[in-house]
C-alpha cells in the first residue's frame, strides 16, 4: 500500500531510478519540498511510504555529496536542508522500526544506509563552507 500523499513521489522515484529523470537543483528542491510535505501530512506511513522516502532521501543525498560550492542545492533554496532533515526525522521515528526491519530484509538496506548518507552530506557541507 502507498498513501495518496506519496503516489506522485513514487512515480518520481521510478523515473529517477530508471534514468528518465536526472537530479538537478530544481528537481532536488521540488522533491525535498514535496517529500517533507508528504511526510508531515501522513500521520501513519505504510512500509511503501517509508521505502519511497528513504530511497528518495538517499538519492538526493548521494547527488549532493557530488556537488561543490554554489552547486550545492541548499545554496539555491534556504529550506532544502530543513526539508531533508525533517523528512529523515519523521521516517526514522521508532514507530516505523517494523517497516525498516522488513525493508532491510527485502531490499538489503535499512535506516543505517540513510544515516550513512546523512553523515556524508554533513561532511560535504563542512568541507565546502
Amino acid at each position: 500500500c502507498v498513501s495518496n500523499t506519496f503516489m506522485q513521489l513514487k512515480d518520481v522515484l521510478s523515473q529517477i531510478e530508471d534514468g528518465r529523470l536526472s537530479i538537478s537543483s530544481y528537481v532536488a528542491i521540488k522533491v525535498s519540498t514535496d517529500l517533507n510535505n508528504a511526510c508531515s501530512a501522513t500521520p501513519a506511513m505504510w512500509g511503501s511510504d517509508v521505502l519511497i522516502t528513504s530511497r528518495l532521501l538517499i538519492l538526493l543525498l548521494e547527488h549532493e555529496t557530488l556537488q561543490q560550492g554554489l552547486n550545492l542545492t541548499h545554496r539555491q533554496d534556504k529550506h532544502y536542508i530543513q526539508n531533508l532533515v525533517e523528512s529523515a526525522s519523521i521516517v526514522m521515528h521508532g514507530k516505523y522500526s517494523e517497516h525498516w526491519h522488513r525493508i532491510n530484509g527485502l531490499k538489503g538496506f535499512g535506516a543505517d544506509a540513510l544515516l550513512h548518507q546523512l553523515e556524508r552530506y554533513a561532511a560535504t557541507l563542512a568541507t565546502t563552507q
